[in-house]
């Protein structure tokens, strides 16, 4: 063994040689430079969660990874250009808001942003996606104005609607309906496209969000409790309600990929509920050590954020697995 020492410091002796002085390569004694190639800012080719808007930095990040197993990764978009902005898991399509208050779309992860002609907002507008992310919905509750941007996949197209009064909230269907929540007291839910009519009443607003690919509205009342599900809410609309006890002052309401679940956050319990919506199993609590505050769409079939984005754990639920949970995202590293 001791005769080996001097060997082995020689092997070192000259792997390290090789490695100062280019060894092999017959140069100038120092490691020819590679091709240019930017750091990463996501890892495109491995399973990603969707992308959220981080208030700290004020940019769009990835969530890489599955539930259970996932982590936020560097900025796709570039800080100190944006104030706001929102994604869609579903279409990898990014909406910006910049200083101006103009409005770019980019396509996620390296695409370049293209401002959206004629559309500016007020900075901070509520930015949401319909179910498949192929439409959106951008508006500043306490106004009476939505813009409507529909083919985000292709050449958007921008049409300014106009609510008869101050807009509380809303929501855009996969078929570019727009429902939307209004009033004090009593609040009505009605759509701002085709005939206007009105849907129903809500003690207190708890939510408001379409099902995947048609016109079907779910909405949740804060005051009651009561989710109610309106099928055909632009043709021939048909209520469905469903109130049980589990549910306490819902905050957010969102459907299922599939069209079988809604999911509701609760404000007044720290914990979302699960509800069948083909009858088929009974509702479900899911636990969370958080308080929910939004349902945030991730990529899966009933995958949500339930807390904000920024310098602290995050929080999501996966509704649709074996057994359902909550689990948790570590804090945004700068």
């Amino acid at each position: 063994m001791k005769t080996r020492a001097p060997f082995q410091g020689f092997v070192l002796l000259l792997l390290v040689c090789c490695l100062t002085s280019a060894c092999g390569t017959g140069g100038s004694g120092s490691i020819a430079p590679g091709p240019s190639v930017p750091a990463p800012t996501a890892v495109s080719n491995g399973p990603q969660l969707g992308y959220v808007w981080d208030t700290t930095t004020k940019t769009l990040r990835p969530i890489l990874g599955i539930p259970g197993s996932s982590q936020f990764g560097q900025p796709v978009t570039a800080a100190g250009l944006y104030v706001n902005g929102a994604a869609s898991a579903s279409s990898a399509i990014g909406l910006v808001q910049e200083a101006d208050g103009s409005i770019d779309s980019v396509a996620l992860p390296s695409g370049t942003a293209v401002r959206i002609s004629g559309v500016t907002m007020a900075a901070g507008a509520t930015i949401l996606f319909s179910p498949s992310g192929q439409n959106a919905i951008l508006f500043v509750p306490g106004t009476t104005t939505v813009t409507l941007l529909t083919a985000l996949n292709g050449n958007p197209t921008a049409t300014g609607l106009t609510a008869p009064v101050p807009l509380l909230s809303a929501a855009v269907s996969d078929t570019a309906q727009v429902a939307i929540a209004y009033g004090s007291g009593p609040i009505a839910v009605s759509l701002l496209t085709g005939n206007g009519a009105q849907l129903l009443s809500l003690s207190g607003l708890g939510g408001l969000s379409f099902l995947p690919a048609g016109n079907n509205l779910l909405t949740a009342d804060s005051a009651t409790g009561a989710v109610t599900l309106i099928r055909n809410s632009s043709t021939s609309p048909v209520q469905q309600a469903f109130t049980f006890t589990s549910i306490q002052s819902p905050v957010a309401i969102a459907g299922s990929q599939d069209g079988n679940y809604a999911v509701v956050a609760n404000g007044g319990d720290a914990s979302v509920v699960r509800l069948d919506l083909t009858g088929g199993t009974a509702p479900l609590r899911i636990a969370c050590s958080c308080q929910p505050t939004q349902l945030s769409t991730f990529a899966g079939n009933a995958v949500f954020g339930l807390t904000a984005f920024g310098p602290s754990t995050a929080w999501m639920v996966d509704a649709s697995a074996a057994t359902p949970h909550t689990l948790f995202i570590p804090a945004v590293k700068p």
